[in-house]
C-alpha cells in the first residue's frame, strides 16, 4: 500500500465512521468556507477531507503531492474513530463531532481515553443538565481518575508561538474552568487529571507550556491533593532540524527538516498529590519532546 492507498483508506474509513454527519459537515462547509465571517472557523475535519479529495486528485498527474498533516490526522482519527464508533456513548460524540467549535475538544477526548487501552474507560459526553468530568478511567484496586479535557484555541492553529506570560495566563484559566468539576468528583477518593489538548506544538509551545504547569503545581498543588498533574496532549507533526554531515562526519547548518507524526500525551505531575491512583507507575521517563514533563506509556 502506498501513501496515496492510505490516504484514501483513512479518508473513506472517517467518512463510514462518522455516517451521514460526514456529510452534512462537507456540505455546511461548502456553504460557509468562502464568507468572509467564517474564515479561520471552518470545521477541522473539512478541510482535511477536502484536502484528501485534492491530493488523491494529483496522484497520475506530472507532480503528485500529500501534505504529511492532512495524512497523519487522517490516518490516527480514522484509528480512533473505528475505537470508539462501537461504544454506546459514540451517539452523543456524534453531536459534538459534528460540531465545529466542539470538534477539537471531542477528538482529543477520544485521543486521550485511547492512551489507557489497559483500563476501563467511561466516555462522559456533555448533556444537558448534566455535569461530569469529560472521562473516566478506572484502576481497579488501583483507583479512580477524572480527567477534565480542555482544547483552547490557541493550541488549535499550526505552530503556536507561546511565551512563558501566555502560558502562565493560559493554565490560570483553564484549571478555573476544570477546578470545580474535578473537586467536585474528588469525594469520594477519584483522582483528577486537566488534560490540555493542541495541534500541532512544536519543542517552543510544549516547552512553555510544562514550565507553566509545573510553576502552577509548585504555587497551588499543595491545595489541590486530588490532583495528580496536568497531561499535555499534542496531536499533529513535529518538525525536527536534520544537520547536514560532510563526508569526514563534520557537522554543517542545518537546511532541511524530518517530520514525523506525533500523538502522544505527558504528564506535569503534581508532587503534592496524595490519592491512589498509581500513575507514576506508567511512565516511561523524561518526555523527549516535552521538557519537565513525564512520557505516558499506557500504551500496549
Amino acid at each position: 500500500m502506498d501513501a496515496f492507498d492510505a490516504l484514501r483508506d483513512s479518508a473513506q474509513s472517517v467518512r463510514a465512521a462518522l455516517g451521514g454527519v460526514a456529510e452534512r459537515i462537507l456540505t455546511i462547509d461548502d456553504r460557509q468556507r468562502d464568507l468572509p465571517k467564517f474564515e479561520g472557523k471552518r470545521h477541522r475535519l473539512a478541510v482535511w477531507l477536502r484536502e484528501a479529495d485534492r491530493f488523491l486528485a494529483t496522484r497520475d498527474t506530472k507532480r503528485p503531492a500529500i501534505d504529511i498533516h492532512c495524512a497523519h490526522e487522517l490516518s490516527v482519527t480514522a484509528s480512533c474513530f473505528q475505537r470508539w464508533s462501537t461504544d454506546p456513548e459514540w451517539p452523543e460524540l456524534l453531536k459534538a463531532l459534528a460540531d465545529a467549535t466542539s470538534y477539537p475538544h471531542a477528538l482529543h477526548t477520544l485521543l486521550i481515553a485511547s492512551s489507557f487501552p489497559r483500563h476501563q474507560v467511561r466516555l462522559n459526553p456533555t448533556r444537558e443538565n448534566l455535569r461530569t468530568s469529560d472521562l473516566g478511567v478506572d484502576f481497579g484496586t488501583g483507583g479512580r481518575l477524572s480527567i477534565e479535557v480542555k482544547a483552547p484555541l490557541e493550541l488549535q492553529r499550526p505552530e503556536p508561538r507561546l511565551d512563558n506570560n501566555h502560558s502562565n495566563k493560559l493554565i490560570n484559566r483553564l484549571m478555573k474552568k476544570a477546578d470545580d468539576q474535578l473537586l467536585a468528583e474528588s469525594g469520594d477518593g477519584t483522582s483528577g487529571l486537566l488534560a490540555v489538548g493542541g495541534f500541532h506544538l512544536g519543542r517552543e509551545a510544549l516547552s512553555s507550556l510544562a514550565r507553566s504547569f509545573k510553576l502552577y503545581l509548585q504555587r497551588k498543588g499543595a491545595r489541590r491533593p486530588h490532583l495528580c498533574g496536568i497531561m499535555i496532549s499534542n496531536f499533529g507533526v513535529l518538525f525536527d532540524q536534520a544537520p547536514l554531515r560532510t563526508a569526514d562526519g563534520d557537522v554543517r547548518v542545518a537546511s532541511a527538516t524530518r517530520t514525523r507524526g506525533f500523538n502522544r500525551q505527558a504528564v506535569v505531575e503534581n508532587a503534592h498529590y496524595s490519592g491512589a491512583v498509581p500513575l507514576a507507575l506508567h511512565f516511561g521517563g523524561p518526555d523527549p519532546d516535552v521538557e519537565g514533563a513525564q512520557e505516558l506509556m499506557f500504551r500496549e
